[in-house]
């Protein structure tokens, strides 16, 4: 019998039962599926098939030409360029789309993270395995998205000696201790609940644990929290990965590898400004006696993270609305997998004190993932009302992944790319960091503003803290 999930999927397959349109079904074809649902619905007749969305080259025109009630797509076409043309002319006629699930012999709604979570090239290569195992490894902001996901990668690669959890959040911290223990009983995994701004805790963590490979996570990361929170994004994202960048070269750590954001190209919030001077401080480790590498990986918005607009596009769906800042706005996505996976990859090239960015295909409209999440929630455009609340402080309509005047290098590595970048002299950096580190509990929100500006001009001088979502006009 084939069976529904989610109230949606029921109310879509009653309307199917009820219709007298064609039933398309996009993808291989399924003889189990037409067998049960022509005996379910008595409509076995009505189904067209096609095997692939390339097939049509203008579904306006084939939609308008055949009166079709409902789409059925195989799971594994999901992901694919041709389908996601399909459905924003889908969305177009509200024409329902449901997809089938060949192991559990269901139909099931689309989760949004299948549209946009395309193949990852092969990267778990016997060169990664033995660069990680038999390591001693700590990963800060263990418990976070990205965090948490090279956990689960590194358990699962490498034979690891050691694998050390670091987050100042307690209570996801235990969560992913307790995870990882069923992952990989053998590992030994420490969880150490710490702050990275606090140099003497990291210091003693590093005496006792003496790790060989960092993976820094740990950060600031909710651009409009951290515009009005200025000290604790410079404490954390600058200060922070100074502690540990001067501990790796003290214990000689081999390889540092920090988790930055396209926020910090010409950055216009405190968030991208500081996660630019982190950037900055690892790129200024450039002496030939240095034994440890430095390495930044820059990407886009990572699909489905920890506060990220997927889960909140989710949660308003299911309350009857939805809030996009600006209608323009477009942004690059990418799988947690996919990047931390890329992020582990860098540790094979060999550059020194080398900034990197992954290959994000092409930036993806933010209203148009909206209307393509409230489509494939099994909702019609009239039940779910987009509000423009505008932009947020710090924002961009379009981030990039480089500078204007910046170069990118291809590398031996698929999806990695090396950027041209001039590295500030290290007496400038450092002496800038010490003052800061001097003067941040005394200064002003402004004031360190405009420290960080010395560094970062593209920043405004205006810390403006978020506020509380204001009702506008809908978008239709």
């Amino acid at each position: 019998m084939i069976q529904t999930t989610g109230i949606s999927s029921l109310q879509i397959l009653g309307e199917l039962c009820q219709s007298t349109g064609t039933l398309l079904w996009i993808g291989q074809p399924s003889e189990y599926f037409e067998t049960e649902v022509s005996v379910l619905l008595d409509c076995g007749q009505r189904f067209k098939y096609i095997s692939s969305c390339n097939e049509i080259s203008n579904w306006e025109h084939f939609f308008s030409s055949n009166n079709t009630t409902i789409v059925i797509v195989n799971a594994a076409i999901l992901s694919e360029t041709a389908f996601k043309n399909c459905l924003n002319s889908l969305i177009e006629v509200q024409i329902p789309v449901l997809k089938y699930n060949a192991d559990s012999n269901h139909l099931e709604l689309i989760n949004i993270r299948e549209v946009h979570n395309p193949p990852v090239p092969e990267l778990n290569s016997p060169d990664l395995s033995n660069l990680l195992s038999s390591q001693t490894i700590l990963i800060t902001g263990a418990a976070g998205s990205i965090g948490s996901e090279l956990c689960r990668l590194i358990c699962l690669i490498g034979n690891n000696n050691k694998l050390i959890l670091l987050d100042v959040a307690e209570s996801p911290l235990y969560e992913l201790w307790r995870e990882l223990g069923y992952l990989a009983p053998e590992l030994d995994i420490v969880p150490i609940v710490a702050d990275i701004a606090d140099r003497q805790h990291l210091s003693r963590l590093f005496d006792t644990y003496k790790p060989n490979y960092i993976y820094h996570a740990a950060a600031g990361k909710q651009l409009p929290l951290m515009e009005g929170n200025a000290y604790h994004a410079i404490k954390v994202n600058v200060l922070g990965t100074w502690n540990l960048a001067q501990l790796a070269i003290e214990h000689q750590v081999e390889c540092f590898t920090m988790v930055s954001t396209d926020k910090a190209v010409a950055p216009s919030s405190v968030m991208g400004a500081t996660k630019r001077v982190a950037e900055i401080c690892l790129q200024s480790y450039n002496t030939p006696d240095s034994r440890t590498r430095f390495i930044s990986t820059r990407f886009g918005n990572v699909l489905g993270s920890n506060g990220s607009v997927v889960p909140l596009f989710e949660q308003q769906i299911a309350q009857g609305y939805l809030t996009i800042t600006h209608s323009a706005m477009t942004r690059y996505f990418v799988s947690v997998y996919k990047a931390c996976m890329l992020i582990l990859n860098t540790g094979l090239l060999n550059s020194q004190n080398a900034l990197y960015v992954f290959d994000m295909g092409k930036p993806y409209s933010i209203l148009q993932l909206a209307k393509q999440m409230i489509h494939l929630a099994g909702k019609k455009s009239s039940e779910v009302q987009i509000e423009e609340i505008g932009i947020r402080p710090g924002e961009k309509l379009h981030e990039s992944m480089v500078e204007a005047n910046q170069n990118t290098l291809k590398t031996e590595i698929s999806g990695i790319y090396k950027v041209q970048d001039n590295p500030y002299p290290k007496g400038m950096i450092t002496g800038w960091l010490e003052y800061m580190e001097r003067n941040i509990g005394k200064w002003s929100e402004t004031e360190l503003l405009i420290s960080l500006q010395e560094i970062c001009p593209s920043l405004p001088l205006q810390s403006k803290p978020l506020k509380t979502r204001k009702e506008t006009a809908s978008i239709k």
